[in-house]
Parts: structure tokens; sequence; C-alpha cells
């Protein structure tokens, strides 16, 4: 999904390209400054070994949703940057049914308006929902921060940007199991609904 709308005859871009596309997300909350403590010359410094993996089917489905997520995002990123080049193909590795035709209906006009994303979105996803018995399938919520992530015009560079628009949205996605793996069905950006 995508980049924030460009056009207003651009329906299919929810948000940062339609397939430029904004997560939902929970994109506030305040950091902690981390407290440090006094160094000690005594101290030994030991190593714990990193768990193992873990054997719940949930935890482990829980991971693969959020990677293919992100998956999906990074080849977004690289469509809408290069339009013009065959890059579109990795999408059809992480998404199906309305979130592919949704970035590919992004790069095709952006092909044809001559437009391409420069940046990257910073995502923040978090699964709110997983069902992992048949039919398998999680609900993603984000927050889509494009203020790193801009459409301009190739030819001159300058912006591309429609007005007014927000650059962090909520997008909301689903995921399902299709050929054997997770991957994206739908990505909506929720243009009235910053975060």
């Amino acid at each position: 999904m995508g980049v924030r709308p460009l056009l207003g005859r651009m329906p299919a871009l929810a948000v940062l390209g339609g397939a430029v596309i904004l997560q939902l997300g929970a994109c506030s909350g305040t950091s902690t400054p981390a407290v440090s403590s006094p160094a000690s010359t005594s101290a030994v410094v030991t190593s714990s070994p990193s768990p193992p993996p873990s054997s719940d089917p949930t935890t482990k489905a829980r991971d693969d949703v959020l990677a293919v997520y992100r998956a999906y995002w990074a080849a977004q990123v690289k469509a809408q940057a290069a339009p013009k080049s065959k890059a579109v193909g990795d999408l059809s590795r992480y998404s199906v049914d309305q979130a592919l035709a949704d970035v590919r209906a992004t790069v095709l006009l952006f092909r044809q308006q001559g437009i391409v994303m420069r940046g990257e979105p910073a995502l923040s996803p978090s699964l709110t929902s997983i069902q992992i018995a048949d039919p398998a399938k999680a609900t993603i919520t984000d927050c889509v921060d494009s203020s790193h992530w801009t459409p301009v015009y190739a030819a001159t560079g300058k912006s591309a940007l429609a007005p007014n628009q927000p650059p962090r949205v909520v997008m909301d996605s689903t995921a399902m199991i299709y050929n054997g793996h997770w991957v994206i069905r739908t990505s909506v950006a929720h243009r009235d609904r910053t975060c």
C-alpha cells in the first residue's frame, strides 16, 4: 500500500502510493531515557546464550507474519523507487489479492506520470490478531511514517505530493496462508487517522 495520495483520482493509493502504502500502528508513546549504573572495575561481563527458537506454533506464525509484512514493504519501496523496472515482480512473493493489485496500480500510475519515491518509510507494525487454524489469518496495524519517503517527478526532482497530506498514517493489513506461506492480502491506509 503506499504512498500518500498524489492525485485526487487515485483511490487505490491507500496512502503512501496505494502501494506506497502506510501501515497501522501505534506510533505514539514516550521514550524513557536509559539509566546507566556506575562502572565497576571488578565487574565481569558474561554473555548468556540466546534462547532457542520458540517451538510454539503461534509465536512462529507471529514472527512469520511480521517478517512477510516487512518484506512486502521493502518490495513496495523498491518498486516505487524505480517504477519503470521489473521490481514489481518481487511483490507477488509477499502479497496477493487487493494488496498486490493496489501496489501494481500505484507503480503503473507512477510510471505513466514520471513519479518516483525517494527515501523510505518508517514502520512500526504490531500484530493485532492471529489465527493459525484453518483458515490461517492475521491482522497487522501499523503507523507508517512517510516523512522521509516522498514522491517526486523523476525529470525535475520536484515534489509530486498532494497538498495537506499527513506524513504519518494508520495502516490496517491482513495476512493469510497462500501456497504454504504467509502473504499480505489487504493493506488499507486510513488517511483520516494520524498516529
